[in-house]
């Protein structure tokens, strides 16, 4: 097991990051079925996909720094300018300067897609896809299961549409978070199937 210069094992870091991509998604999938919103490219369902990017790197004990919903053009991996609903500046480490952020080119579930296949290396494109789908299915439950905090937390950047470090700290100091054995447990290919337990 390799150790990044943060000490977290390397696994611990693919986890980290396959779920803080994962979670976006979910947010909007989980507030759907909770008939939060009713589509998912409305204004409402961006705040809920960005809220649910900063409460999953809270939970994993990453620093957000910064929600947004206003509306940026970037250029995607293809070279082509399209528009972004909003962004999450969040890091595993301290950063000095929120405006350093650059934000990735690729869908979040491209991202997903490339760490799990960090987690799972030997075992090839259909464990990659396999642990896709569970590393999905795990975040809709974690957001299921904050889905107070998640709800006020979209709610809070949808009537502001920015929230700095401040405003993001205000709903979030005090929940619990994943110890960082916990999280090293649960990136461990044993430890995947446990993740639900601590959600609740």
């Amino acid at each position: 097991m390799v150790e990044t210069p943060d000490g977290k094992s390397s696994r611990r870091k693919a986890f980290e990051w396959a779920l803080y991509a994962l979670a976006g998604p979910a947010g909007v999938t989980v507030a759907i079925k909770r008939e939060a919103i009713n589509w998912p490219h409305s204004p409402i369902a961006y705040a809920y996909h960005e809220a649910a990017h900063c409460l999953a790197a809270y939970l994993v004990r990453w620093q957000p720094y910064q929600l947004t919903i206003v509306p940026e053009e970037i250029t995607d991996r293809h070279g082509r300018t399209v528009t972004a609903g909003g962004s999450c500046s969040a890091s595993p480490r301290p950063v000095k300067d929120v405006s350093s952020f650059t934000h990735s080119k690729d869908t979040d579930r491209r991202i997903a897609v490339m760490w799990c296949s960090l987690l799972t290396p030997q075992w090839g494109w259909q464990s990659t896809r396999r642990l896709v789908r569970q590393l999905e299915k795990q975040a809709e439950e974690m957001l299921n299961e904050k889905w107070d905090l998640l709800d006020r937390l979209a709610e809070e950047l949808f009537n502001k549409k920015v929230l700095d470090q401040a405003a993001i700290e205000a709903v979030l100091t005090g929940q619990e978070q994943a110890s960082p054995a916990l999280l090293e447990f649960l990136a461990q290919p044993q430890g995947a199937e446990q993740f639900e337990r601590w959600v609740n």
